[in-house]
């Protein structure tokens, strides 16, 4: 394709994502909380080597899958998370944003007795004019507490029925406790049944249970981490092996600043080189792939086209500077695909 071949594409898709209506998704998956504390550090503390940060500001965001489900509302898309959270304060934060941001809260499950996970990160500066925080520590408070077999109950009927009305089936498994073995496969063998588009963020250890999925989303390091275990040359081996193995349609490879991949069993790898000199920050990035691969598969875009948009995503979240979660929503990302565009002009001149 010629460069003004291809602008005109770029063009088309950004107008495309950005006029998309219509359409609903639901995500399956783990709730946790991102709790973000900023402030400067100008001394170590009296009694140990270790810096003293003086809090200047706090923020708390919805993570993981509900950053999915977030994400996929503001692309336009009527969006229901089936998820469980505990009966605890941070239970209720989450209830509290999501109505905040119009979303629905029908399929969110109350576990008595469980602690709603939260992560908190403390970014510092220096006094001396650092514009830039650095992450100094996290701290990570998991979910205590077993899920009831009521509560699992619930979580199952509860995606049955959403599924009956939907166009795409999204998992998002974190592996703290609800998206467990049964759930999975109830959820990708009922919309297998109905034709919905699946799309699953395993967790490496369960693949079993996401046999039949349409596109599973892999890191390029988590490909590596396989070849090396079942003493495989390369990603591409280890991609063909995991798509007979559990009969996936196809497996997207996040390439970080190198772009994204698409592995089919048995075809040639697609590819879509980044166009990033370095990674600001990661945080959420998987999220943002899997929404630009759902608006993708519903606007019927080819795979070339489903690459490109999908690394547009990622792009936006590797080169955010700071602390705080993108959210995708149709105009950046059109945005983010129409400077892929004006880029490839000015190579022209």
């Amino acid at each position: 394709m010629s460069d003004p071949d291809q602008v005109r594409r770029l063009q088309s898709l950004a107008n495309q994502v950005r006029d998309f209506q219509g359409g609903s998704a639901v995500v399956v998956g783990d709730v946790v909380l991102d709790h973000h504390v900023s402030g400067l550090v100008d001394k170590l503390d009296s009694g140990a080597p270790v810096p003293t940060m003086v809090a200047q500001s706090e923020v708390t965001l919805l993570g993981a899958s509900a950053h999915v489900a977030l994400s996929f509302s503001r692309l336009g898309l009527d969006t229901n998370l089936v998820t469980i959270v505990g009966d605890d304060d941070d239970g209720q934060e989450v209830f509290r944003q999501f109505n905040a941001a119009g979303l629905s809260t029908e399929a969110i499950v109350t576990c008595i007795g469980r602690t709603t996970s939260r992560i908190t990160r403390h970014h510092g500066r220096r006094l001396e004019g650092q514009v830039e925080s650095q992450l100094l520590f996290r701290l990570e408070r998991s979910h205590e507490g077993d899920v009831s077999d009521e509560d699992r109950g619930s979580l199952i009927a509860k995606t049955k029925h959403l599924l009956d009305s939907t166009n795409v089936l999204v998992i998002s498994d974190y592996g703290r406790g609800v998206a467990d073995d049964e759930l999975l496969q109830v959820a990708l063998r009922k919309a297998k049944e109905a034709g919905i588009i699946t799309i699953v963020d395993p967790k490496l250890t369960r693949l079993t249970a996401t046999s039949g999925a349409d596109i599973v989303i892999f890191e390029r390091r988590g490909l590596e981490l396989l070849a090396k275990r079942r003493e495989l040359s390369s990603p591409r081996l280890v991609a063909q092996e995991l798509l007979s193995e559990f009969n996936w349609g196809g497996l997207l490879e996040i390439r970080g600043v190198d772009g994204v991949a698409f592995h089919r069993r048995g075809e040639s790898l697609q590819e879509v080189q980044g166009g990033l000199v370095r990674a600001e920050q990661s945080l959420g990035l998987h999220d943002a792939a899997a929404a630009a691969l759902a608006i993708s598969k519903m606007l019927g875009f080819d795979i070339d086209e489903t690459l490109i948009t999908v690394n547009a995503a990622c792009e936006m979240i590797l080169s955010l500077k700071g602390q705080r979660e993108l959210i995708l929503d149709r105009d950046s990302l059109a945005d983010r695909i129409n400077e892929l565009a004006w880029d490839l002009r000015i190579s022209q001149r």
